[in-house]
């Protein structure tokens, strides 16, 4: 992501049809990847039936309810980050960033979210009020970047992103750690 979004600066001056070029043959070598990598063993056995993992994780979710909470609140988290994506490029021209910077913009982005959850770890001991203090001070950043239009809202995005992809790591892992590893995978899919 980071190479693409640097790059996609450069190639923006060489027009649309360089980026398609670009992308078709980034989606080559990642297919091309997968036959270079080796595959790893399961760990165990998957024969077990599906649907009654399933029934089991949703029937465990719903007679625990702090996992419940954990589920509903980490689906909503998880897929946030996801769904604003979309506004950073109109954000951008907002502030009046020009286009050609924003593959740098989104770089940024990528490099700060990557050393967040490098850094997540140390996070771990933060207990349930902090992390959701977290998460309204995350929505306070977005709701002041909303709000004013101006180039230090694009650091105020970045510092959401850093502190928002810690707080997601940490929740993560505290869901992970609430479910029995049996059905783990089944509840986190759902």
């Amino acid at each position: 992501m980071l190479v693409s979004s640097v790059s996609v600066t450069w190639l923006f001056h060489y027009g649309y049809p360089a980026l398609l070029i670009a992308s078709s043959a980034m989606c080559v070598l990642c297919g091309i990847s997968i036959y270079i990598l080796p595959t790893v063993q399961p760990v165990r056995d998957g024969s077990e039936n599906y649907l009654n993992l399933l029934r089991d994780g949703v029937r465990y979710s719903g007679r625990h309810r702090p996992v419940l909470l954990l589920i509903i609140f980490s689906a909503v988290a998880i897929s946030l980050p996801q769904s604003l994506d979309e506004y950073w490029s109109i954000i951008s021209t907002e502030v009046g960033l020009h286009k050609s910077i924003l593959g740098l913009m989104f770089a940024a982005f990528d490099l700060v979210q990557a050393g967040a959850s490098i850094v997540a770890h140390r996070f771990r001991t933060l207990g349930s009020r902090s992390l959701y203090a977290g998460f309204v001070v995350c929505g306070a950043l977005l709701l002041l970047t909303g709000t004013w239009a101006h180039l230090t809202s694009i650091t105020i995005l970045i510092l959401f992103a850093a502190i928002f992809t810690t707080l997601n790591v940490v929740l993560y892992e505290k869901l992970q750690n609430a479910i029995p590893s049996r059905i783990r995978a089944t509840i986190s899919s759902v």
